[in-house]
């Protein structure tokens, strides 16, 4: 199922994308680095074996880097390819809530170099704004639905709807 309207460039938006597979899950992280730029964070949200990781997999790997995994030992991973960096922060081995100055979430959107991923990231004391919103689920046997809520004011909507149509997503518009 897929919606012709269209979302133009709202402040606020929301879509819900089906991935039939991890490697689809991979190719929306992917396909959204196209429409982001460094200093945008991604909180991701849902249970265990979701995606999550696999979502930031693919968007790193569209960049040239490799090897991402998910860092609950450590609260954040980060990578860097030709001075971009990847700021890969998983908050489920955390108790409570957990405060972003503690963990270098302030310093990382401070520093703006890079694109900031938060997993868990409901256990956060403190969410910028601006943002986007990535909520996995699981739907049928095989297939995830992840909600993509956009706080974003620059974020070009529209041209996404296109890509996701031209990759045959699944999805609709909220």
């Amino acid at each position: 199922m897929s919606s012709t309207q269209g979302l133009s460039r709202e402040s606020f938006w929301a879509i819900r994308v089906i991935s039939s597979s991890p490697e689809k899950t991979r190719e929306l992280g992917g396909l959204l680095s196209g429409f982001v730029v460094p200093g945008t964070f991604i909180a991701l949200f849902g249970p265990l074996g979701t995606g999550k990781t696999e979502f930031v997999r693919g968007f790193a790997e569209s960049l040239g880097i490799r090897g991402v995994k998910s860092p609950s030992f450590t609260f954040v991973n980060i990578y860097e390819r030709d001075g971009i960096r990847l700021y890969h922060f998983d908050l489920y081995r955390a108790e409570g809530q957990v405060d972003v100055e503690d963990i270098g979430l302030t310093e990382a959107l401070a520093r703006r170099d890079g694109f900031i991923f938060m997993e868990w990231a409901e256990r956060a004391d403190w969410l910028p704004p601006e943002r986007l919103d990535a909520a996995f689920a699981h739907a049928r046997e095989h297939e995830r639905a992840i909600e993509l809520l956009c706080y974003l004011e620059w974020f070009d909507g529209d041209g996404f709807l296109d890509s996701l149509r031209e990759r045959a997503f699944r999805y609709e518009i909220y």
